[in-house]
């Protein structure tokens, strides 16, 4: 597990995505930023609207060519009329490549494009339960006992891939990993299938609770550094070996209640 960037490169991220920082502060919890291995996705209302990959003189950004407005009627969709950089549209790939260096980055992700993108994800893209997540992260924003750290987390050997990951507090900088599920009272999941998923993601941590312990330490650190943790006082975290975990329901509550009964019997 390796959700964060070596010394080089976040030292590259605190410099050229200065301007997105605080882009994002600007959008109150609609734009999201979460780190990877030496990579980034950016995500508008929980999808993730562009992948931002760092080479060794430029950068790689994937954009879905369904948010970009890419059809045969219109090569370059929202990006039609830029000159200062080039949109390749492979046809056998879903999704546009820009590659572009520093001093583009604010061309590529100005308003006015990530309005239109915006626009095009509402249309397209659009789910009930991810725009649910991203309430449940943007309404807990100013909490520091209970935090979201990450979302969409996969790994290698884990089977599925978890909503949500978040940091409760057990005292002062010290948290453990609360695995968080989330579901729409009306998701057929959750009568059954919900605990076990949960139940799965729960032993993956503790199996491999070393690694990622570390990682997401070392990612606290640089979110705290881009000025993304705001609300937690401390520069640095310990995390424990206890993991927890729930189910967050919303909407539908008749449907919900049944499930939920279920669900607990199991």
């Amino acid at each position: 597990m390796k959700r964060y960037f070596n010394a080089q490169n976040f030292k590259r991220l605190c410099l050229d995505f200065e301007f997105m920082i605080k882009k994002i502060k600007d959008y109150k919890g609609e734009l999201d930023l979460r780190l990877r291995d030496n990579y980034f996705n950016l995500y508008y209302k929980g999808n993730s609207l562009a992948k931002i990959a760092f080479r060794k003189k430029h950068y790689e950004i994937l954009i879905h060519k369904k948010f970009v407005g890419v059809s045969e009627s219109e090569k370059n969709g929202v990006f039609r009329t830029e000159k200062r950089f080039r949109v390749n549209s492979p046809l056998k790939s879903e999704y546009c490549l820009i590659r572009c260096n520093a001093e583009l980055l604010p061309a590529v992700f100005q308003n006015k494009y990530l309005n239109k993108m915006s626009c095009n994800i509402k249309k397209v893209n659009y789910s009930e339960e991810i725009t649910f997540e991203q309430m449940l992260i943007t309404d807990n924003s100013d909490r520091n006992d209970l935090f979201v750290i990450d979302r969409q987390v996969t790994e290698t050997g884990m089977d599925g891939k978890l909503d949500l990951l978040a940091l409760r507090q057990i005292k002062d900088n010290h948290f453990c990993f609360e695995v968080v599920e989330v579901k729409l009272g009306n998701n057929k999941e959750l009568a059954y299938d919900a605990g076990e998923q949960l139940t799965r993601y729960i032993e993956h941590i503790e199996s491999n609770i070393k690694s990622w312990a570390n990682s997401y330490k070392e990612m606290y650190k640089q979110m705290k550094k881009l000025g993304l943790f705001e609300q937690c006082p401390w520069d640095a975290i310990e995390i424990a070996s206890e993991v927890k975990g729930i189910i967050v329901v919303g909407g539908y509550s008749g449907i919900a209640k049944v499930s939920i009964t279920n669900l607990r019997k199991h």
